[in-house]
């Protein structure tokens, strides 16, 4: 016959991962020990009504509003004390918008700005441009397609695309300034 030994069994320890999926949309990863079998969370997102809670082991939700949000677990069983854990995260938006349409002639100098909501920073910007530009109003732009991210430690990242016209009226009569032959 082996030993064995008879008693409470340990408690459980609240824990979990996230990993945001979008702008706004986060999963949560158990990372729970021992081995619990019950799972409650609150999201701390009471606009979101219903889907401010959950009962599963690895829930995803999208939150209603930019903001800083305290995410609640609590696990319990099976004869296992419960616990209990809270962290935050922030969820960012950005709007990227055209301050300035490209220049007709040079199809250069457009500008656009990213305006944020959720944090107050200090946030870190990436353009797609080339080279790539890392603040808030990106300059001296062609006419197209760019797209922004922006970051903060701690929060999400939040994307967004806006496009840069053309200005096509000139407002001008040019006339060259060099004639050929002669």
């Amino acid at each position: 016959i082996d030993d064995f030994y008879v008693g409470e069994a340990p408690p459980n320890q609240a824990d979990f991962d996230m990993v945001c999926v979008a702008g706004d949309t986060v999963d949560f990863v158990d990372r729970s020990l021992p081995c619990p079998q019950q799972y409650n969370w609150d999201f701390g997102d009471p606009a979101s009504g219903a889907n401010n809670t959950s009962t599963a082991q690895n829930p995803r939700h999208v939150f209603s509003t930019p903001g800083t949000y305290t995410i609640e677990l609590s696990v319990n069983g099976p004869g296992n004390a419960p616990s209990v854990i809270q962290k935050n995260v922030t969820i960012l938006r950005v709007t990227a918008a055209q301050k300035k349409p490209s220049d007709c002639v040079t199809d250069l100098g457009g500008e656009a700005e990213a305006l944020m909501v959720g944090s107050a920073g200090p946030f870190q910007y990436n353009w797609n441009t080339t080279p790539a530009q890392t603040g808030p109003i990106a300059t001296n732009l062609s006419s197209g397609i760019y797209q922004v991210a922006v970051t903060v430690p701690g929060a999400c990242p939040a994307r967004d695309t806006v496009s840069i016209v053309t200005d096509n009226n000139c407002g001008s009569i040019r006339f060259p300034s060099a004639f050929t032959p002669n």
